[in-house]
C-alpha cells in the first residue's frame, strides 16, 4: 500500500511476494530486492532442511515485481532473513540457520554477506 499524503489516504493493497516472510531491500533507484524462505531449494546434502532463501526484484514502487524463481542464494538452509547495504556498499544478510525441522536449536543465528547482493 502506498500513501502520498502522510497517511490520509492509501492505495488498494496488493500482494508483492507469495513466499513465506519476505526481507525487503531497498534501493536508491527505487527499486527494492524481496529475500524470502521457501521449501525444496535443492540445498546440497547433508542438511537438517530443505527450506532455503531465494529472492526476486520489483523493478519500483507500482511495476508488478517478477515472480519467484526460487533459486538459492547461497548453499545452506536458512529463512527469516533480514537484509542491509553497510557503509563499505557490502551486502549482509542474519537469518536463521537452522529453520523448522533443525534440532537442536543452538547457535542458528546466520550471516551471509555479497558485494553485490546476488552472489
Amino acid at each position: 500500500m502506498i500513501s502520498k499524503d502522510e497517511g490520509r489516504t492509501w492505495t488498494a493493497p496488493r500482494t508483492i511476494s507469495p513466499r513465506k516472510n519476505p526481507a525487503p531491500l531497498l534501493t536508491l533507484s527505487g527499486s527494492t530486492y524481496l529475500y524470502y524462505g521457501a521449501d525444496g531449494l535443492g540445498i546440497p546434502t547433508p542438511t537438517c532442511s530443505d527450506r532455503g532463501i531465494s529472492m526476486t526484484h520489483c523493478p519500483s514502487e507500482v511495476a508488478e515485481c517478477a515472480p519467484p524463481n526460487d533459486i538459492l542464494t547461497f548453499d545452506h538452509t536458512g529463512e527469516d532473513p533480514s537484509v542491509f547495504k553497510d557503509h563499505r556498499g557490502n551486502y549482509h544478510m542474519l537469518f536463521n540457520a537452522l529453520p523448522y525441522r533443525c534440532v537442536p536449536k543452538h547457535q542458528q543465528g546466520g550471516h551471509a554477506w555479497s558485494e553485490d547482493g546476488f552472489n
